[in-house]
């Protein structure tokens, strides 16, 4: 009966000796899984804090997409001064291959209370547009290629304390590209996003 005893007494004390190591080793595992989430934390903030309160400087430049209906594509942008901004694109979408640029004229800059920065501007445009109306039904006509404009306003927004460089626009316009076979001439509604970055 002692003999039992004992065995029960080692047995329980070395079941006590693993949850004692046990509870060490998760502990420390824990306290490092918590200093990695702080750390993590932290520099998200810091990050964020320093991007929100970087002051803007010119000249900058964005990336991005650039649609202006029924044509959108591949954007670069330079803005110049905070009021002079140049832009070029590459309409790779829609019916209408195109390759133009455009001049906007930025207005001051605003903020609302919930952190939404955001200013209008005007645009005009101008640049070289190809339809080929034979590729896209089959038919035997040669591409059509002529110079087009448009004009037009819009507005750029972000998000300055979650993404200060991402940078959103809507705007409105008219365009008009003289085509034998497509009839371009429309108000343009458009859509844009661009990383903004320095070089």
């Amino acid at each position: 009966m002692k003999l039992l005893f004992n065995n029960l007494v080692l047995q329980t004390n070395n079941c006590y000796k693993r949850n004692f190591i046990w509870i060490i080793v998760t502990n420390n595992y824990l306290h490092m899984k918590n200093n990695a989430f702080i750390l993590m934390v932290f520099t998200l903030v810091v990050g964020n804090l320093t991007s929100s309160f970087a002051q803007e400087t010119f000249p900058n430049y964005q990336v991005g997409i650039q649609t202006s209906f029924p044509i959108g594509g591949l954007s670069a942008k330079a803005n110049i001064t905070e009021t002079h901004s140049a832009q070029a694109v590459v309409g790779i979408f829609g019916p209408v291959s195109s390759y133009f640029g455009r001049y906007l004229y930025n207005f001051d800059n605003n903020e609302s209370n919930w952190g939404l920065s955001y200013r209008p501007y005007l645009y005009s445009q101008a640049g070289y547009y190809v339809y080929d109306l034979g590729s896209t039904y089959n038919v035997d006509i040669d591409k059509e290629t002529n110079f087009g404009f448009g004009f037009g306003g819009g507005i750029e927004w972000h998000m300055k304390e979650y993404f200060n460089n991402l940078k959103f626009n809507l705007e409105v316009g008219y365009n008009k590209v003289d085509f034998e076979y497509y009839k371009f001439k429309t108000i343009a509604i458009g859509v844009g996003m661009h990383y903004q970055f320095n070089l």
